[in-house]
């Protein structure tokens, strides 16, 4: 019950700004009035092949659908899988079991294991739902990327991008106050549970 209290307050928190709303709306707009735009696409076979074989070997979730029955699944078991995956895209609806979750708590290193804020919640959901989660999100990623939708400095989540590359230009900027004898100011932030606090701005 400690943990559930700790971990629940987080999820059942809604934005004040009504920002949530307009957002689905937009997203709504944009499928009723835009068929043919390339997010909207039916998902390919080509599309579907590579999520499943990219598929980790990770634990199932509610539905008891492993990862290695789905990268085992025929040409003709795929393609139902295909057509399932397109009905639940196009309709916006997802099957129950696939927005339920088994959370389980895992230790922080070196952290008090009687408190509660010690543990992580880790979720397993469906490994169905995370392959088409996998395809949209790379359709997005592909959308964001061509439409230079993401600031240049983000480089966490991107192909070709790592967090090394924001740490080079730190010590650029540091090398270069040096040699112009200026000073050079760095904030670092560790946000408590930024993930789940911070605004899309």
């Amino acid at each position: 019950q400690t943990l559930l209290n700790q971990f629940c307050p987080i999820e059942k928190e809604e934005r004040k700004d009504g920002r949530t709303e307009l957002y689905k709306q937009i997203i709504q707009d944009a499928i009723d009035n835009n068929e043919i735009h390339p997010l909207n696409l039916p998902i390919s076979k080509t599309k579907l092949n590579i999520s499943i074989n990219r598929l980790p070997n990770k634990a199932m979730g509610r539905d008891k659908v492993h990862n290695e029955m789905i990268t085992k699944l025929d040409k003709e078991n795929r393609c139902t899988l295909l057509e399932l995956l397109n009905i639940s895209f196009s309709s916006g609806y997802l099957p129950p079991e696939w927005k339920n979750a088994i959370v389980v708590p895992i230790p922080k290193p070196n952290k008090p294991p009687n408190l509660p804020d010690s543990y992580r919640p880790i979720s397993l959901t469906s490994c169905l739902c995370k392959v088409l989660e996998r395809i949209i999100n790379n359709r997005l990623k592909w959308y964001a990327e061509k439409n230079r939708l993401l600031p240049k400095f983000q480089t966490g989540f991107r192909n070709g991008c790592t967090t090394t590359d924001n740490l080079i230009r730190l010590e650029s900027a540091i090398n270069n106050g040096f040699n112009e004898n200026k000073s050079t100011t760095a904030v670092f932030l560790d946000i408590e549970k930024a993930y789940h606090y911070t605004t899309e701005e």
